[in-house]
C-alpha cells in the first residue's frame, strides 16, 4: 500500500557550518579532551600522555590520572609508540634519552640513546619498534630496529635528509616519509617509500637498506609529517602540512594527490599531528558515509602558541528526519535530508516498520551499506532526489493514508556517477 505521494520538492539552502568548512562530505571532526603533549589512545579508550617530562595514564575524558612516572625535569618531548599489547611504551626526550615504560605498574627503564630521543617511532605487528632519528652521518637519517626480549637496537636503514615519520602496513612493511632540509618545504616534493618486511627480516648486521631500495608508495604531496594505517584494510592516512602554503590538512593516500581524498582541511597557520588509529567495529569501514563505528583517527591542532587542540576524525552519515502534521495523521509532512554527499543523487527506501531492525552490512558493497530495512521487503520511490551544494534535502510529501508509525525509511546515496556509496540514518513515519 502507498502510504504517501510527492506533494512539493523543494531544495533547501543554508549557511555552511564552521564543521563543513574544514571536513568534507562524510565526515565530522569533533574537539575532545586533550591532555597535551604527545598523546596516544589504548583499545580501552585510555590515554597515554607525554610531555617531556611526565608521563600519565588518564580517562579519555581527563576525569582521572595516574602518574607512571615524572622526571622532575623537562626535556623537550621525543618518541612515544605504545606496545601491540599495550603492557609498556617506548619515550624520547630531547637529551637524547629513549626508555622503556611499564605502563600498569609505572617506572621507566633506560634502553638507548638516539639524538633528541627520535623523531618517530612506531611498533611492528612482529612486537618490534622502527625509530627514526638523526644518525651520525651529517645530513642523514638512520630508522633503527629496537627489540625489547633482549635489549637490543640496530640500525636498518640509512637515508639523506631530516628525519621523517614511520608506519608499518597490517602485513609489516615500513613505511617511511624522507624529511626536507628545505624550510618551508617546497610544494609537491613530499614522497613515501615502502620497504618490505621480507627484506628487512634478511639483514644481517652491519648491512642496511638504502633509499634506493624502497618501494615509491606516494610522490607528490606538500609534506608529511606523521603517518596512520588502519590495520584492518591498509589504508593509509597521512597529515599533510606546509608552513609556506599554509597547509595543514588529514589525507587518505592512494598514491598523488589527485586521488587522495582530503578528509579534514585545517586553520592556515596550524600544524596537525596524527596521534592514534582506532579501528572500526561491525563491519563498517573507516570511510565516508559510514556510521560513526566506522572507527576513528585521533590528531592535534596546533599553532604552537595559543592553539593545542584534539580532535576525533569519524565517519558520518546523513540525518534523515520527517516533520510535518503527516507524521501524526493524514496531511503533509517534509523529508529532510542533512549531510549528504553536495549535488548527488539520493534513492528513497522504505519498508514495513515492524520488520525493521538493528542496522546491518548489505554485501557485496564495499564500503558496506548499513540497511535497517527488511531486505525482502524494501520499495524504491520512483523519483531521484537531489541533494543541495551544502548537501541537504528538504521535500514535501504526503500521507495519505494517515497512519502512524508504520513505515521506516533511508535514502540510499549515490555518488555522481550513480554508484551507491552509502545510506541515511533510519527514521519511522
Amino acid at each position: 500500500m502507498r502510504f504517501f505521494c510527492l506533494a512539493v520538492g523543494l531544495l533547501a539552502f543554508g549557511a555552511p557550518s564552521a564543521l563543513a568548512q574544514t571536513t568534507s562530505p562524510g565526515w565530522s571532526a569533533s574537539a575532545t579532551f586533550n591532555p597535551g603533549g604527545a598523546v596516544r589512545q589504548l583499545s580501552t579508550g585510555e590515554l597515554i600522555a607525554w610531555d617531556g617530562q611526565v608521563l600519565s595514564r588518564q580517562a579519555a575524558d581527563g576525569s582521572s590520572q595516574v602518574v607512571l612516572h615524572d622526571f622532575m625535569d623537562f626535556q623537550f618531548t621525543g618518541v612515544l609508540a605504545i606496545d601491540p599489547t599495550e603492557t609498556f611504551a617506548v619515550i624520547g626526550r630531547g637529551n637524547d634519552d629513549i626508555f622503556t615504560a611499564d605502563l600498569t605498574a609505572g617506572g621507566v627503564t633506560p634502553y638507548a640513546s638516539l639524538p633528541f630521543g627520535g623523531f618517530d617511532a612506531e611498533f611492528s605487528p612482529d612486537g618490534w619498534c622502527a625509530i627514526s632519528a638523526a644518525s651520525s652521518a651529517p645530513g642523514s637519517t638512520a630508522v633503527s630496529r629496537c627489540e625489547f626480549n633482549p635489549p637490543s637496537i640496530e640500525p636498518i636503514l640509512f637515508i639523506a635528509g631530516p628525519s621523517g615519520p614511520v608506519a608499518f602496513t597490517a602485513d609489516g612493511n615500513l613505511l617511511y616519509a624522507p624529511g626536507s632540509s628545505a624550510f618551508p618545504q617546497p610544494v609537491g616534493s613530499a614522497n613515501m617509500l615502502l620497504f618490505l618486511q621480507t627484506e628487512i627480516d634478511a639483514l644481517v648486521a652491519p648491512n642496511t637498506l638504502l633509499e634506493s631500495d624502497g618501494i615509491p608508495f606516494a610522490a607528490g604531496f606538500d609534506g608529511i609529517s606523521s603517518i596512520r594505517v588502519d590495520p584492518t584494510n591498509n589504508f593509509v592516512y597521512i597529515a599533510e602540512n606546509n608552513f609556506g602554503a599554509g597547509v595543514n590538512r588529514v589525507r587518505s593516500v592512494l598514491g598523488v594527490p589527485a586521488s587522495s581524498p582530503i578528509l579534514y582541511e585545517g586553520v592556515s597557520g596550524q600544524t596537525i599531528s596524527l596521534q592514534s588509529f582506532v579501528p572500526a567495529s561491525d563491519g563498517a569501514f573507516f570511510s565516508a558515509f559510514q556510521p560513526d563505528l566506522g572507527g576513528l583517527l585521533t590528531f592535534s591542532a596546533t599553532n604552537f602558541y595559543s592553539v593545542f587542540d584534539r580532535f576525533e576524525l569519524r565517519p558520518e552519515r546523513p540525518d534523515l528526519a520527517f516533520t510535518g502534521p503527516g507524521t501524526t495523521g493524514i496531511g503533509p509532512f517534509d523529508l529532510e535530508v542533512s549531510g549528504a554527499l553536495p549535488a548527488a543523487g539520493q534513492l528513497l527506501m522504505f519498508g514495513p516498520a515492524a520488520t525493521s531492525g538493528p542496522e546491518l552490512p548489505v554485501a557485496p558493497f564495499l564500503p558496506p551499506l548499513f540497511v535497517g530495512l527488511d531486505v525482502n521487503t524494501i520499495q524504491f520511490f520512483p523519483f531521484t532526489f537531489v541533494a543541495d551544494s551544502e548537501g541537504a534535502l528538504d521535500v514535501g510529501l504526503f500521507n495519505v493514508t494517515g497512519a502512524v508509525g508504520a513505515i521506516a525509511a533511508q535514502m540510499l546515496l549515490l555518488n555522481e556517477a550513480g554508484f551507491a556509496i552509502g545510506t541515511s540514518s533510519l527514521a519511522i513515519l
